[in-house]
């Protein structure tokens, strides 16, 4: 029975065969990465064709160990190339500093014909057949998002993970393509043209943000979740929630009402869960709320410098 299942799974090319090897494949994943929910996880995405001394390769490696240097667990799509790359410098700066490769190199590896699909840095290992599954747990576990050189596949993920931010589907993170600017100029011209076309908002330019170097883009992250842990569509109470790491004070919580209103409404803040609550509203894009969690964390950081100076 236990060998018919597999063979029809594997096999299997009926509709039905298919939907038990889609939902066996998400039920792994999900066993396989479920403790990752605990961990400050990021996504790199890049070629899995650029040679292993490519300048591409190398901007992985330096990437990934900056990561895992702040803290940071590298998830990738488990090949070769720039791929390869990000495991290799995650997987070897978590040794030097002895912790859990497991956790800190995990790698999302695709079957294709024409490439191995994986590669020996891999601390964490899981197996798709689909590329729809696989992009859900590259997307699913990360805070933040880095783009670099790549083809297609790389162009792909960069424009769903925006849309799902732009629809609200997902809440916002940083997201950061690294590389020089003759690297990105193509990207910027389309956003620039959708803008102009009426396709996108203004405020859209703000979901994606360029760094040259990497301790730009690392630090694009880090000022993201300097005040703010994480943020949370409550889609059944039609809210969103903003949940820090510090106190907000009476006097910020007016600055925000005043600044944010209309688009913003019935701003509140629960001192026990740490949360700011705020009602949803009606917009095309939740682009705007980059400028709301920038303002807090600018607000925050005002006060901590009066505290200081007071100290």
């Amino acid at each position: 029975m236990r060998q018919h299942m597999k063979t029809y799974i594997e096999e299997g090319t009926s509709g039905a065969a298919r939907s038990v090897r889609i939902m066996a494949e998400y039920l792994c994943a999900l066993e396989s990465f479920q403790r990752l929910e605990q961990r400050f996880m990021v996504t790199v995405f890049g070629s899995a064709r650029l040679p292993e001394r490519s300048d591409g390769a190398h901007l992985a490696e330096a990437l990934a160990r900056g990561c895992v240097a702040r803290g940071y667990g590298v998830i990738t799509g488990g090949s070769s190339g720039v791929m390869l790359a990000a495991n290799r410098g995650a997987y070897e700066e978590a040794q030097r500093r002895k912790l859990p490769v497991e956790d800190y190199s995990v790698g999302c590896a695709v079957t294709l014909p024409f490439e191995s699909g994986k590669n020996a840095f891999l601390g964490t290992q899981t197996d798709f057949h689909y590329f729809f599954v696989r992009k859900f747990f590259l997307v699913a576990y990360s805070k933040a998002f880095f783009f670099l050189e790549g083809g297609g596949g790389t162009r792909d993920e960069l424009w769903e993970v925006f849309c799902l931010i732009q629809t609200g589907k997902m809440p916002i993170h940083p997201l950061v393509a690294v590389g020089d600017e003759q690297s990105w100029q193509m990207v910027r011209a389309d956003l620039d043209h959708m803008v102009s076309r009426g396709t996108i908002s203004a405020a859209d330019r703000n979901i994606l943000q360029f760094a040259e170097t990497i301790d730009i883009g690392l630090n694009i992250v880090g000022r993201f979740y300097r005040h703010v842990d994480r943020i949370h569509y409550d889609k059944g109470k039609r809210t969103i929630e903003f949940y820090l790491r510090n106190p907000l004070e009476h006097t910020v919580l007016q600055t925000l009402e005043q600044r944010f209103a209309p688009s913003l409404n019935d701003l509140s803040w629960s001192a026990e869960q740490q949360c700011l609550a705020a009602s949803q509203f009606e917009f095309r894009s939740y682009a705007m709320l980059y400028d709301v969690v920038g303002t807090i964390n600018d607000l925050l950081s005002q006060g901590e410098a009066s505290e200081r100076v007071i100290a």
